[in-house]
């Protein structure tokens, strides 16, 4: 293999982190204009004080620009005490991105999603010259509902995944930053189609960790028994857990969070949500389906 794709997984720990020095008064010269730590707060810098749509005000006035100069300034004094992601990257940043050809940065769809990928994007360009980097907005991720995003991110990441490997990449998944439910599914995803190498920031030993690549293959006979199940109970809004063993982990999932209720006959009957998200869990297997037919 020629060459390494970094798959990064965002957070919002550079908004964090900003919204937390810069209201303390700033460091090393990195001071915050007028408007600037409150703009931070309600992008996401203090979580409980997020608001949406005052964020995505404040980022589109006239106070954004110096702000964001602001969180430049942090980030550039100390990358690795600003940011998760690149602090979990220090083993490739420090040699200079070498053997790096492309990093990819998944942000959630919110204001402070993309405002994190755009500027951890920016700052990686000139530290990894040579290197394809790109900050990839993924549809519904970090919003209700939740299956949405999760299947959005699990088909991405395994997609980018499988092109990388097929054109001779060795790809690693920088799983430090970002929501764990879903970066756990798109890591299992993934790993059903391609060879991916996760690490991360251990947290207790401060130090990156690499963790085992675990090579899964998939029965594609089972894969298709279970897709017919969950398109069967999908359209008929009904299903027998008897019946369909494999499917018992969602659908008694769906029970005890109200969205199946049981029949006289001891079945299940779905609710539109229900039945909504069986099919955004056919949809992975479709796409894992045709990723390894292809």
């Amino acid at each position: 293999m020629t060459g390494s794709v970094h798959l990064v997984l965002v957070g919002t720990s550079l908004i964090r982190n900003a919204y937390r020095v810069l209201s303390q008064g700033g460091a090393g010269g990195c001071a915050a204009p007028p408007g600037c730590v409150e703009l931070l707060r309600v992008c996401g810098g203090e979580p409980r004080a997020r608001d949406e749509e005052e964020c995505c005000r404040r980022l589109g006035g006239g106070e954004a620009r110096d702000c964001l100069a602001a969180v430049a300034c942090l980030l550039d004094r100390d990358p690795y005490g600003m940011s998760a992601e690149l602090n979990a990257m220090d083993w490739v940043l420090r040699g200079g991105c070498s053997g790096v050809d492309r990093v990819v940065l998944y942000a959630s769809d919110t204001p402070e999603g993309r405002l994190a990928a755009e500027m951890l994007a920016a700052w990686l360009r000139p530290a990894c010259r040579g290197a394809e980097v790109e900050a990839r907005i993924v549809q519904g991720l970090g919003r209700k509902p939740f299956w949405t995003g999760l299947v959005e991110l699990a088909v991405t990441l395994a997609r980018d995944a499988r092109e990388a490997y097929l054109d001779g990449k060795l790809v690693y998944l920088n799983a430090t930053g970002g929501f764990k439910p879903e970066s756990a599914a798109a890591l299992l995803a993934a790993q059903a189609v391609a060879p991916i190498h996760p690490y991360y920031k251990h947290e207790a030993m401060r130090e990156t960790v690499v963790l085992p690549y675990i090579p899964l293959a998939l029965d594609r006979g089972r894969l298709r028994a279970l897709r017919g199940k969950l398109h069967a109970a999908a359209e008929a809004g009904e299903a027998s857990p008897g019946e369909s063993p494999e499917l018992a982990w969602i659908l008694g999932f769906l029970e005890a969070s109200g969205e199946a209720t049981r029949t006289e006959d001891g079945g299940l009957r779905l609710s539109s949500k229900a039945r909504e998200i069986l099919l955004l869990i056919d949809r992975v297997y479709e796409e894992l389906e045709k990723m390894l037919t292809s």
